[in-house]
């Protein structure tokens, strides 16, 4: 979102995607081994963005949440995210 002159703010929309990959330590009675996995998980999230009269500060605030579309047991999960950031213009 791009400030114009004067006072400004707005509420936006997202939609995201990530793809990450790993590997967990899983210790057996029998043997150690690790088990690797890789994820894309999809997501939605919504924020708000202000700025002060005179233009100096902003202030931002955001969430949003996403879910593993991999079928694997230790990956079906929900990930949140939660955001706030206060800005100096100049």
């Amino acid at each position: 979102m791009e400030f114009q002159y004067g006072y400004a703010k707005g509420f936006s929309a997202e939609s995201s995607g990530l793809y990450y990959t790993g590997s967990d330590q899983e210790i057996l009675l029998i043997d150690t081994g690790d088990q690797e996995y890789n994820s894309f998980p999809l997501g939605l999230g919504i924020g708000g963005k202000w700025a002060t009269r005179s233009q100096k500060f902003s202030f931002e605030i955001n969430g949003g949440f996403g879910r593993n579309i991999n079928p694997e047991y230790f990956q079906d999960s929900f990930m949140y995210r939660f955001g706030a950031s206060i800005g100096f213009r100049f």
